[in-house]
């Protein structure tokens, strides 16, 4: 994987940082958003003009990625699963809720820090870390912070509580859009 050249910006979240309460509160996107997003694109841009090393610069870049997925995989309540999506996640799953059972519980199974991805082929996975060289050729259409900073401050040792709500806040049209543009 290459690594851009050019310094890396803080996108703007395309909603305001309480617009997501009751699953996530404005505290925990301050936190998540302001401190560890922007942490990573500051230490990417450090280490950019400082000369750092290459897996330096890899997991702060792959961290800014996935944050920015992210951000714009998240919408306000209350959101609803799009029909054509609903589809094609038939097609593979056979049922909208066995999809939403293996999507949380594999969320609620990551062991340590790290990410569950639903690809262009909609299969889940999860990634250590930031890695998206696990990724390979799939292109992630649904990401899902999985690290302590997304969910402690407002759901303390029940991860699972989180995880179950999360779906609630998911951006459907968004992730279609992104499984229509990289269908294979």
């Amino acid at each position: 994987m290459s690594l851009p050249s050019q310094p890396l910006v803080l996108p703007r979240l395309p909603y305001d940082l309480n617009a997501l309460e009751p699953v996530i509160s404005a505290e925990t996107m301050e936190v998540h958003y302001l401190g560890h997003h922007k942490t990573y694109v500051d230490k990417y841009n450090k280490l950019l003009t400082s000369g750092g090393a290459y897996e330096d610069k890899m997991f702060n870049f792959c961290g800014h990625v996935l944050h920015s997925l992210y951000w714009e995989n998240l919408a306000p309540l209350p959101t609803k699963s799009n029909k054509l999506l609903q589809e094609y996640l038939y097609q593979k799953y056979s049922s909208i809720n066995l999809f939403m059972k293996k999507l949380i519980d594999e969320s609620i199974n990551l062991k340590g820090s790290g990410w569950v991805v639903v690809n262009q082929n909609l299969d889940i996975s999860t990634i250590p870390n930031h890695d998206l060289t696990k990724l390979g050729n799939d292109v992630p259409i649904l990401v899902i912070d999985g690290w302590e900073h997304s969910w402690y401050l407002d759901f303390k040792n029940n991860k699972s509580d989180f995880f179950k709500n999360f779906i609630r806040i998911i951006n459907w049209d968004k992730v279609l859009d992104r499984f229509l543009k990289n269908i294979s």
